[in-house]
């Protein structure tokens, strides 16, 4: 049949045809049916009509009806939006989505609401991999991929401070890390980075010598000092604000444009292993500590982003997602894990790269961008401390 991913709405209080003239035309196709030799063809909301009629979904000789207005075809997806009678209800529908799927024999499909309208929406199986390349951007925004329409999909720090990545293995998660952190180091001069890796530096390790990396760990150990660090620097700009007469961290930037106090980041590459800290003689709890940064860093230009394979309920304390708006699901292995993180199914069905967000309160599909190494060795290499030390050498001899 015609299409993909899923979606429903219904739309009240419409210009449409009566439910008569829709039901007329199926009748007279089953009086055709039966006494002609001859098949009758059927338009596209006849045979819509007679496959959510089989489904159980509706049924026209009860004023049921709907009309389908045609099939849009893009290079990531295909859509078939409908108008449906007011009898007809998208619960309904939304129930039956797998099936309808199945029945359909497409890969993925959507049911949602646009203007007024049902919607069936399928994407490829696979969308193409899109290379990252820097683009400036306000420095409170940051470009994670694109979505079906081929526009670019946006963490605004703004909407949701904090950011939670949590995937599989080879999911994309590491890609999308990277991509953070390039476009972090390029976008924001003088930024600050925390950087806490504990797969032993795997993930982070390259970019110990960026100038904007303050602090590193890359053993729980460490990952103490880190936490301790960036705790110190909230508590200075705390200090800052209250003594200026600010309380916003964009008040103050916007006002004093030279001043030093630049976003600063916590970035956290398997966060849940920081549980292995809590406890000792000094009682210290690392997610509770976490959870205290995410409460108080929002007012002062400080983000946390956190990162995970794991989709455990343990793994993701419910206190630190309460503050942690932005989640960027990526490929899982079960519908439960899925739901962990999302609150509905649909991770576990992700090809590599690919991506369901919530960003700004709204759920969004997208593919993430593909950073080569190439460029991230670019961009360690152009912004290290040794070459920054070069640039402000050149610039002192030509003062």
């Amino acid at each position: 049949m015609l299409i993909g991913p899923i979606m429903i709405a219904v739309g009240v209080g419409m210009a449409i045809p009566t439910a008569l003239d829709i039901s007329k035309t199926v009748v007279d196709f089953v009086k055709a049916k039966k006494t002609s030799k001859t098949p009758v063809k059927l338009s596209v909301t006849e045979q819509y009509t007679r496959f959510f009629e089989n489904l159980g979904l509706m049924d026209s000789k009860k004023g049921d009806w709907i009309k389908c207005l045609g099939l849009e075809e893009q290079d990531f997806y295909t859509k078939v939006p409908f108008i449906l009678s007011d009898s007809l209800s998208i619960t309904d529908f939304q129930k039956q989505c797998e099936n309808i799927r199945q029945k359909l024999k497409v890969v993925n499909l959507e049911i949602y609401e646009e203007k007024g309208q049902m919607v069936f929406r399928s994407r490829i199986p696979e969308m193409p991999n899109i290379p990252y390349e820097y683009v400036k951007t306000n420095k409170h925004l940051v470009p994670l991929g694109i979505n079906l329409e081929q526009d670019p999909i946006l963490w605004d720090m703004k909407l949701d401070p904090h950011l939670m990545l949590i995937g599989t293995s080879n999911s994309g998660k590491s890609t999308m890390q990277n991509t953070i952190i390039n476009h972090l180091i390029r976008n924001i001069p003088k930024t600050k980075l925390y950087l806490i890796d504990l797969k032993k530096g795997l993930e982070f390790g390259i970019y110990k010598n960026v100038q904007s990396v303050v602090s590193y760990a890359d053993s729980l150990q460490d990952a103490k000092k880190v936490i301790a660090d960036f705790e110190a620097e909230a508590d200075a700009r705390y200090e800052e604000l209250a003594k200026t007469g600010y309380r916003n961290f964009y008040k103050y930037v916007s006002d004093k444009p030279n001043t030093s106090m630049k976003h600063a980041f916590l970035i956290i590459d398997e966060f849940a292993d920081l549980m292995s800290l809590n406890g000792g003689k000094d009682d210290y709890d690392a997610i509770e500590a976490l959870v205290e940064l995410s409460r108080k860093c929002r007012a002062v230009g400080m983000h946390l982003i956190l990162a995970s394979q794991r989709a455990v309920a343990d793994s993701i304390p419910p206190n630190l997602k309460a503050n942690v708006s932005a989640v960027l699901g990526m490929k899982t292995v079960s519908e439960h894990n899925s739901r962990l993180i999302i609150e509905e199914n649909g991770l576990e069905k992700l090809k590599i790269g690919e991506c369901i967000g919530i960003l700004g309160s709204e759920k969004k599909f997208f593919k993430g961008f593909l950073i080569e190494d190439e460029v991230i060795e670019a961009t360690v290499k152009e912004f290290s401390k040794d070459k920054q030390e070069e640039k402000a050498n050149v610039v002192e001899i030509f003062k």
